[in-house]
């Protein structure tokens, strides 16, 4: 009557089941986006060249909505590209307060984070040119005092060139009587 069934189609129904429950599971979750979703990667591309192109407040307002809306195992990423965005050598709105802020998250909410010692480091490298800005400031202003100091010393140093010109000429004018007395004797 019929044939029998080799082994390899024996469970092909079986397969097949297993497939279809494995794509109604998580076919909805993989192929599922939201709506004005762009992906992390697309943001952070898209926010790295508006700072090479130095248009800094359009690439903060992009990683702001990155990390808005990026899962919880990327933040660390976002928090650290805020924590470089505050420290950018050509960002006219510079704050290193800011950028400690962001990698001190990093330390405190994502200790198995591959930017931790990153954070360290930069949170050290931070601390090193605040004082060396503020060490600057006092030399700055060490100079502004001696350059004041200069100019007080050569104002006096004029005043008393014009009073020893002066001087000479009263000098002058005496020996001059001194000689017409020690004719006139």
């Amino acid at each position: 009557m019929g044939l029998k069934q080799s082994s390899k189609r024996k469970y092909l129904f079986i397969y097949l089941a297993y497939f279809l429950i494995i794509l109604l599971c998580f076919g909805c979750t993989i192929t599922r986006q939201r709506k004005n979703h762009v992906p992390v990667s697309i943001n952070t591309v898209r926010s790295k060249g508006k700072i090479y192109n130095g248009n800094f407040k359009s690439s903060l307002e992009i990683h702001k909505m990155t990390l808005d809306s990026c899962p919880e195992y990327l933040r660390d990423r976002d928090l650290y590209g805020f924590g470089l965005f505050w420290t950018h050598p050509d960002n006219p709105e510079k704050n290193y307060a800011e950028a400690i802020k962001y990698f001190k998250k990093i330390i405190r909410f994502y200790p198995n984070s591959r930017f931790q010692e990153q954070s360290v480091i930069w949170i050290s490298a931070i601390n090193a040119i605040i004082q060396r800005d503020k060490k600057n400031l006092v030399l700055t202003h060490n100079i502004d005092l001696l350059k004041n100091s200069d100019l007080n010393n050569k104002q006096k140093i004029k005043a008393l060139m014009t009073q020893i010109k002066k001087l000479k000429e009263i000098d002058i004018g005496i020996e001059a009587k001194k000689r017409a007395v020690s004719i006139d004797n």
